[in-house]
């Protein structure tokens, strides 16, 4: 905006201003007290008040003027003809014309007593005029007082409110009502309504600063991360204007009831759905449990093997809840809520191991037979069987396998065949374990529990190889023209075929027998290769 813009309302205002003082200062120092005093009132803030009762004191003003100016020319109407039946230039005694003199004293005694007769009337109406004249002069006077009494009242809530055209509706102008109380009654009425306003100011005040303070706390609240999700009704508390989100308080409160509402319905259906998951969760941790209890029953020994004959290999012990389901749901229950709380979307049987742990938080106790040549009986915590020799964690690994597929085998509805817990396909064990000892105690084991065991191997142990009764000798080969590569059969020894591999060569010895002979002699047709020469395997059951 430019400078002679704002010159030109700087000096509009100033002139404005020193109108409004020297109006001020025309009425005198007690209306300058009453003003002062009524500028700070808070009944100024009341715009609606302040017009209404504005214009009843000014349409009282105007009332009570228009009733001085009769007042006014009543007097004057009085005076008037007052002068005219009281003339200034009036003669008490004058000269009686020849006409007017009286014929004998019969005759003025007459004429005397029809002057005073019109003496006293005049008298009369002069006593009479006199007095409406003083009448007219105290009307006039009390309408004087009573206009400066209604303009200090009008001033005063002029300067509370003034009042603009746009101020006030025609419909608030038609439904004012003139006051119709006495002069002592405005000025109380105005002293109650100043009283009234500056008392609501006051709370206004307060009630402004109060709800400031909670409009801060209110977005100190939605500022936390968890109501993020909020989206545009935590954005109208934490940037609206202050003032905006007070007179919008009933608005969004009930926005926000609703959208509580709908919480509160999809929390329902949450609960539901996660009363269903604890369920569920529960009775598949009680089926777990159940089938851990049966681990040590399953795992037991046959009579055959010795010191173990008899004997679970391995024991399980723990706090089993699962004849208390109400501890055991709340268990879950708190579990499924920690997962909850996490966040993600955990895997299934990640949750039942989380789960079972829950549910027995003093945690397992296992114990397994450790394996021995001579079958002795050594029970051992789990945890020590990384200590343990290849050998010995094979021939414990082979025994628990067999007993989670008797486990299993049993809790099927409807088995392979009788007596078969199915098979077990060990890739090259023979690699890192082929002591002879424990190679039988795995068969001895594997056929107690009804488990075919198959061992892979391309390692030449012989000696490991011969304690099977049924060996098949393996090639990988691929059919000319074709993409593709089969395993076939090439040789079946052992018990089972009347071939002990006993029999093979495991070594041999080239010897010249001529001092010319050739330098290359040919391998010997029976000499086997060097492990790993070769794509031979050997299958051994």
């Amino acid at each position: 905006m430019s400078d002679p813009v704002l010159e030109d309302r700087r000096r509009r205002a100033s002139d404005d201003k020193a109108r409004a003082e020297s109006a001020l200062a025309e009425r005198g120092e007690a209306a300058r007290i009453l003003a002062g005093d009524l500028r700070f009132r808070p009944d100024a803030l009341d715009v609606e008040l302040r017009a209404r009762r504005n214009d009843e004191l000014h349409n009282r003003r105007d009332a009570l003027l228009a009733e001085a100016g009769v007042a006014l020319a009543d007097q004057e109407s009085a005076l008037k003809a007052q002068r005219d039946l009281v003339p200034r230039n009036r003669q008490v005694y004058r000269e009686l014309a020849d006409d007017e003199l009286p014929i004998d004293r019969a005759d003025a005694t007459r004429r005397e007593g029809v002057a005073d007769a019109e003496s006293q009337r005049q008298q009369a109406a002069v006593t009479e005029a006199e007095r409406e004249a003083n009448e007219a002069v105290a009307l006039r006077d009390a309408a004087k007082t009573r206009k400066d009494l209604l303009a200090v009242l009008a001033d005063a809530l002029d300067t509370l409110a003034p009042i603009t055209e746009e101020g006030a509706t025609a419909a608030e102008t038609s439904t004012i009502v003139p006051f119709a109380g006495s002069d002592e009654d405005a000025r109380r009425v105005q002293t109650g309504v100043s009283g009234a306003l500056k008392t609501a100011a006051t709370r206004f005040t307060e009630t402004e600063r109060h709800l400031g303070d909670l409009v801060n706390a209110l977005r100190q609240y939605a500022t936390r991360t968890q109501f993020e999700a909020a989206g545009s009704l935590r954005e109208v508390i934490t940037t609206g204007d202050a003032a905006d989100v007070g007179r919008r308080a009933g608005e969004l409160a009930e926005q926000h009831h609703v959208r509580a509402a709908v919480l509160r319905e999809d929390l329902k259906a949450i609960s539901l759905d996660q009363e269903i998951l604890v369920t569920d969760l529960a009775g598949q941790v009680r089926r777990v449990l159940d089938l851990l209890k049966k681990v040590p029953a399953t795992s037991q020994m046959d009579r055959s093997l010795g010191g173990w004959g008899g004997k679970s290999f391995l024991t399980i012990a723990f706090d089993d809840i699962s004849g208390a389901p109400d501890e055991l749901a709340r268990r879950v229950s708190a579990e499924v809520d920690a997962i909850v709380a996490r966040g993600g979307i955990p895997d299934g049987l990640a949750t039942l191991k989380k789960a079972v742990h829950a549910a027995v938080p003093g945690g397992f106790k296992v114990k397994v037979l450790k394996p021995t040549v001579d079958l002795r009986e050594e029970r051992v915590p789990v945890s020590a069987m990384a200590k343990w020799s290849g050998g010995e964690k094979l021939t414990a690994a082979v025994v628990l396998y067999c007993i989670i597929a008797r486990l299993r085998a049993r809790n099927r509805t409807r088995e392979l065949f009788s007596n078969s817990s199915g098979a077990l396909i060990l890739d090259n064990p023979l690699g890192k374990a082929s002591y002879v000892g424990f190679l039988a105690l795995q068969r001895r084991v594997a056929e107690a529990l009804g488990v075919q065991l198959l061992y892979t191997t391309a390692v030449r142990d012989l000696k490991a190889v011969g304690t099977f009764p049924n060996v098949i000798r393996c090639r990988n080969f691929a059919p000319a023209g074709s993409d593709r590569g089969f395993v076939a059969a090439v040789e079946r020894v052992g018990e089972a075929h009347g071939k002990p591999i006993d029999g093979l060569v495991s070594a041999a010895r080239v010897v010249r027998l001529e001092p010319d002979a050739p330098e290359d002699q040919a391998e010997p047709e029976g000499a086997l290769r060097e492990p790993g020469s070769g794509a031979e395997h050997d299958v051994v059951a």
